[in-house]
């Protein structure tokens, strides 16, 4: 199988550059041999916030219907904070959708922003539907699992 793109982590010591984990390390194993590669170098984000996002919207779909999957909330959710983006059809027509989140698209600083205003919007459109149990657990999946960085004020 050719690829020409592959997504793996390293840190740096000292002027070296080292895998970050065994994946990465098979990954690199596998880049062509002897032949330039071009290399985009970004800081990582962090995993465990994107996974408590798509696990908080799973929350709030168990807890209230509104929405089919955590997909099409996240979809919603993406369009009302207009993290969106605008095409133009062969018609002529213009379209908004909503942008990607993924981690190869956001990197952390704005997926941190847009963390918060999801629990925000959250908190706003479906804490009225939800129990006071189902509230406490959002919150305490929020505070047990991120922090945010220092000097956000939440």
């Amino acid at each position: 199988m050719k690829r020409d793109q592959w997504a793996f982590g390293v840190v740096r010591r000292g002027g070296v550059l080292f895998p970050d984990s065994e994946r990465s390390e098979h990954i690199i194993r596998d880049l062509p041999y002897n032949k330039p590669v071009l290399m985009e170098a970004r800081t990582a984000r962090n995993m465990k916030q994107h996974n408590l996002y798509w696990a908080l919207l799973d929350r709030v779909i168990e807890a209230t219907g509104r929405y089919p999957n955590s997909n099409a909330l996240s979809r919603a959710i993406k369009l009302q904070l207009g993290h969106t983006i605008e095409w133009i059809t062969l018609d002529g027509e213009v379209r908004i959708d909503p942008d990607s989140i993924a981690v190869s698209a956001m990197p952390q600083e704005p997926f941190d922003d847009f963390f918060k205003k999801t629990t925000a919007l959250i908190a706003e459109y479906f804490y009225a539907a939800m129990t006071d149990k189902q509230i406490a657990d959002i919150e305490e999946m929020i505070a047990g699992h991120w922090r945010p960085a220092p000097g956000d004020g939440r």
